[in-house]
């Protein structure tokens, strides 16, 4: 995984007007572990998930804020 410094500590990077970062083989990653707790709590079967774009957040740890495009029922959310 990518670590950011500088910036605005805390703040997610890149921070606004930046565009946000094109997803990496390691978010994708991330997201897909995601899928079967997306499953359950919906109680309904999840076509193919695919992350865009993701923002890091440094703190103790880095926090990811991952946009992910799944297909549901033929239909495609964010």
């Amino acid at each position: 995984m990518e670590k950011r410094s500088g910036g605005n500590p805390g703040g997610w990077q890149p921070t606004l007007p930046n565009p946000p970062n094109t997803a990496t083989a390691d978010i994708q990653a991330m997201a897909a572990k995601l899928k079967p707790q997306l499953k359950e709590k919906l109680n309904m079967d999840i076509g193919q998930c695919q992350a865009l774009f993701y923002y890091s957040q440094v703190v103790e740890g880095v926090n990811y804020l991952i946009l992910v495009s799944c297909h549901i029922r033929g239909v495609s959310y964010l």
